[in-house]
């Protein structure tokens, strides 16, 4: 099924494999998320392990991280196997051309900006102003339309299921959980470091 986006088209499939938040170089990251010493390491290969040549990846943003990360994820992105496409997240701040330089198509609209509502570590409320990018999918087969974002979508709620990154190893926000949707986090921290494939996130679904 063909999915029309900003800049041309991606053919997403039960088969595409999703990922997202690998924050690749991202030295605090280990300390914040929990994550081993070696994740980038441990990324690369479960990628290049999962991920055939002709297959389909759809990365829900935060690609890398860090005052270095730019040349070094230039080191590995030619490892990274498939044909990538990518949702833009709030730490992705080159430009689409740039990205797609480097092997990862650009996908995606701006669904608005909207005030993140969450909890910091130490239990403070803190409120962020964000730029919400993704897309909508629809599955043929059950009817349900699937949203696809970086960030968990409080705003746009005319979806069936949002598939997300952002909040990595981290609770749902109360805000989250007073919308009574369904939610689906693919961050790394939470799927094993490594690409799952679309029909197994729907699997999960209700």
């Amino acid at each position: 099924m063909a999915m029309e986006t900003q800049r041309g088209k991606m053919n997403l499939t039960l088969n595409t494999w999703i990922i997202s938040d690998t924050h690749f170089f991202h030295d605090n990251i280990v300390k914040f998320c929990n994550r081993p010493e070696d994740h980038v390491a441990i990324m690369v290969n479960n990628w290049v392990d999962t991920v055939g040549i002709n297959d389909t990846v759809l990365h829900l943003g935060d690609l890398f991280m860090g005052p270095q990360a730019e040349k070094k994820f230039m080191e590995i992105a030619p490892e990274l196997t498939g044909d990538k496409h990518m949702i833009r997240g709030n730490h992705d701040k080159q430009t689409n051309s740039w990205y797609e330089r480097h092997g990862f198509k650009m996908v995606g609209n701006l669904l608005g900006d909207f005030v993140e509502e969450d909890i910091t570590r130490d239990g403070m409320p803190y409120q962020n102003h964000v730029k919400n990018y993704g897309f909508y999918w629809h599955l043929g087969y059950s009817g349900k339309r699937v949203l696809f974002s970086h960030y968990p979508d409080t705003n746009r709620l005319d979806w069936t299921i949002n598939i997300h990154g952002h909040i990595h190893n981290n609770p749902p926000s109360p805000a989250l959980q007073k919308t009574g949707k369904d939610y689906r986090n693919v961050s790394v921290e939470v799927m094993d470091y490594k690409p799952v494939r679309l029909s197994d996130v729907l699997d999960t679904c209700g």
